[in-house]
């Protein structure tokens, strides 16, 4: 027996290929129509017939300049600051003129020396700052040492320009005016250029390659960590940005409040032209080794 005849199903296939076949004559028409009209407009060329030329295209690396681009990356308004103005209007004292002496940094941090001032029952915080919800508010440098340390950077320390005699403790400052500087360390080497080669500096003023320099990271518990108005000028704004007179005037009545609340990261720096000694971070502390 024959098998059974099968429908032939091709007729609706032929027909699809026949319009597609008609639409692709149609669109190489077009195509050829708009080539030759785009030629009529083109001017003529010297090109001899026939001759082509080819053209790589090669994606060229875009170069930065983040120095241009540096006044105009602010990225926040400074009228949304919400620290502008923080610091607490408590007027400065010298301390000899307070009726009760209270804590300061030590000025002579020289390993083994003591102080004879007595801070009664207050006691340092030794923990680190982040364990207790402190950040840095600000980064700031002094020209020499603003602290002393006997063999370290001292009135034997040199420098570009030599050292200086002991000056008065009450007298160091703020970067103002008329710079004072401080002690230098005992590193600089006038035949090694490592501490002469100069240095084109982008960001900092008048820093100088060999010159030592003190850097403090002030922090506080009442500053406005991790948002874009942690780092406040001045940096009173930050240490007192979330706190308010009245607060202050309460947790103050037991100074250990404040000692527990605020404080400063101090480290001593040579300044070398040498990238192996390269700190990638110098905002969010001082250097500490891993050991």
């Amino acid at each position: 027996m024959c098998p059974p005849s099968q429908e032939d199903k091709t007729g609706t296939l032929k027909a699809d290929v026949a319009v597609l076949g008609v639409s692709s004559v149609a669109l190489l028409a077009a195509t050829i129509a708009l080539s030759v009209k785009g030629n009529a407009a083109s001017p003529a060329t010297s090109s001899a017939p026939g001759d082509t030329e080819v053209v790589a295209a090669v994606a060229m690396p875009m170069v930065t300049d983040f120095v241009a681009l540096k006044d105009g990356s602010m990225f926040l308004d400074f009228k949304d600051n919400v620290c502008a103005g923080a610091q607490i209007g408590v007027a400065n004292k010298i301390c000899a003129d307070l009726e009760v002496p209270t804590p300061q940094a030590g000025g002579n941090v020289t390993a083994g020396y003591v102080g004879k001032l007595d801070v009664g029952h207050l006691t340092p915080n030794k923990d680190s700052y982040w364990s207790r919800a402190m950040c840095p508010v600000n980064v700031h440098w002094h020209l020499g040492t603003e602290h002393y340390s006997y063999g370290q950077f001292d009135e034997n320390g040199n420098g570009p320009h030599d050292n200086i005699p002991r000056p008065k403790w009450a007298d160091r400052d703020l970067s103002a005016g008329k710079d004072r500087d401080g002690f230098r360390c005992n590193h600089y080497d006038e035949k090694d250029e490592r501490f002469t080669k100069p240095y084109d500096w982008k960001y900092c003023v008048n820093m100088e390659v060999g010159e030592t320099y003190e850097v403090h990271w002030p922090h506080s518990a009442a500053g406005d960590c991790s948002t874009v108005n942690q780092y406040q000028t001045p940096f009173c704004d930050g240490v007192f940005c979330n706190l308010d007179v009245e607060t202050f005037t309460a947790i103050a009545q037991d100074p250990q409040n404040i000692a527990n609340a605020v404080g400063v990261h101090g480290q001593v720096f040579t300044v070398v032209n040498d990238e192996s000694y390269f700190y990638p971070d110098m905002m969010r502390g001082m250097t500490v080794d891993r050991k």
